[in-house]
């Protein structure tokens, strides 16, 4: 029957209607949109059977709650179930739906939201509230998701990656300096100083509640450049976004732009994200020490192996791994290359016994002081001024006019000797392949199929619970196709 219903007669002329067969219709007859319903239908029939959104309902009715539930004593109007508003919040992220209000309006249209929320709807004030009150909470749930995917047996941490990676903050890429927000206020003011006379030539002595909306805007905006001012006063910085003045400028593919430095760890055969943290570090030197600890922490074991790129090359760095007692690969940067004919610091060997260094004459570099530079303490070792009178290697050695030679060692250089002695190895080499191979398709998917290319909330605190739910909504994903 179906295969006919397009069916034309070839003979038929062009001009001469087509008449249908006897005790038929030709086409399938719609009801008006006015028309009367007594439809019964059931929720559950919203989704078929084995929609993706059905695993993640069942997996994250298998969290912990009472991390929420207990802010909600009881009493007065009942709130919305938190474990209600977090699956919407974190299926919507999942499908790279991060505004509140587009959660909103698709509770309202798509079939797996109003299945998941029971066709319930929530407006947005709700939704956004809820990212913002619980966001201490909502970070537990990433924890727990870790947990989950090791009893799941999709957590290896036989291997696991860092990197980093600059995503903008929600501000004009165009930051401002001093001058120019002294000028603004300036302007301001003397906006605020018209309004009070307007206000004074409208309302006389009056109360003034009935004031238009938009004679208070000087001084709104006035806040919000003052707190812009102190933001930077404080910073240090020489710019800083208006709108969100907490976010450094930061170094990008597009440019400097207010931003700020996500961190993740991601184990090597099942891409899980085992720790994630935003920073307002422009680098990632200092960050290894945090993300190391929040991997064991969340994972309750140590990774066998950790590799990091040469972002992370640092002190403090090189000393987290050693006092975690963790194998690590982390690449160095280039260091400059010595002159053909000068002696540089790796011509001079190291007596670990007598904490010394050797020159090529044999001659002894013994401890003198500390000394800061760039921020770190440097140790200084050196020569007597008789080791080097008439040595035939002088020329090679010193400067013109110096008297003894001096070698300036950072504190962690014995750990750096050892990180580069490792990196020259084929495991090293291999190491550093894999971790491309492991954690940048993660930065990949969160941002191109997540949507995490810009904050929506402002703050640091606002950008750590985007990423934490976002890094939720990434194991979700992953759970959830284990699960199918």
């Amino acid at each position: 029957m179906s295969e006919r219903l397009f069916e034309v007669d070839a003979d038929a002329s062009v001009g001469e209607p087509v008449r249908p067969a006897c005790g038929g219709k030709r086409f399938i007859e719609l009801p008006g949109r006015g028309q009367m319903s007594l439809q019964v239908r059931c929720i559950e029939d919203f989704v078929p059977a084995g929609a993706p959104v059905r695993a993640l309902d069942e997996i994250m009715s298998r969290l912990d709650y009472s991390g929420f539930e207990r802010h909600f004593p009881g009493g007065g109007r009942p709130a919305w179930p938190p474990m209600l508003l977090a699956k919407v919040v974190l299926f919507a992220y999942s499908q790279g739906v991060r505004s509140a209000r587009e959660i909103a309006r698709r509770l309202e249209s798509d079939l797996r939201l109003m299945w998941l929320a029971q066709e319930q709807r929530i407006d947005h004030q709700r939704l956004s509230e809820f990212r913002r009150r619980f966001a201490r909470e909502l970070a537990e749930l990433f924890v727990q998701t870790v947990r989950l995917a090791e009893e799941m047996g999709l957590v290896d941490l036989g291997l696991v990656a860092l990197d980093g990676s600059k995503v903008a903050a929600s501000a004009r890429r165009r930051a401002v300096d001093e001058d120019t927000l002294r000028r603004q206020i300036s302007q301001v003011l003397a906006e605020a100083e018209a309004v009070d006379a307007a206000e004074d030539a409208q309302l006389g002595e009056a109360r003034g509640d009935e004031l238009p909306s938009e004679l208070r805007d000087p001084r709104r905006r006035l806040e919000k450049l003052q707190r812009a001012l102190e933001a930077l006063e404080a910073s240090g910085q020489q710019q800083v976004a208006i709108n969100d003045p907490e976010a450094p400028l930061q170094k990008t593919t597009g440019g400097l732009r207010p931003g700020y430095n996500l961190q993740i760890a991601v184990d090597q055969h099942h891409g899980m994200i085992v720790a994630q943290d935003v920073t307002d570090a422009q680098n990632d030197t200092e960050q290894l020490r945090g993300m190391l600890e929040q991997t064991i922490a969340n994972t309750g074991a140590k990774p066998a192996l950790t590799v990091a790129d040469a972002g992370y090359h640092s002190g403090d760095s090189l000393a987290a791994v050693a006092e975690q007692e963790v194998e690590a690969y982390i690449a160095q940067r280039s260091a400059p290359e010595p002159q053909a004919d000068r002696f540089g610091p790796d011509d001079f060997e190291y007596d670990a016994d007598g904490d010394e260094f050797i020159c090529p004459r044999g001659k002894r570099l013994s401890y003198r002081r500390d000394k800061q530079h760039g921020g770190a303490v440097q140790r200084v070792y050196a020569t007597r001024h008789a080791d080097c009178r008439g040595c035939p290697l002088r020329a090679r050695c010193l400067s013109p006019r110096g008297k003894r030679r001096e070698l300036f060692v950072m504190a962690h250089a014995h750990l750096l000797r050892e990180m580069r002695q490792r990196l020259d190895s084929d495991e090293g080499r291999q190491a550093m392949r894999l971790r491309r191979q492991v954690v940048e398709p993660v930065f990949g998917t969160l941002k191109a199929v997540l949507g995490l290319r810009q904050f929506l909330l402002r703050g640091l605190e606002g950008a750590r619970v985007e990423l934490s739910l976002a890094a939720t909504a990434f194991n979700l994903r992953k759970l959830a196709a284990a699960a199918a």
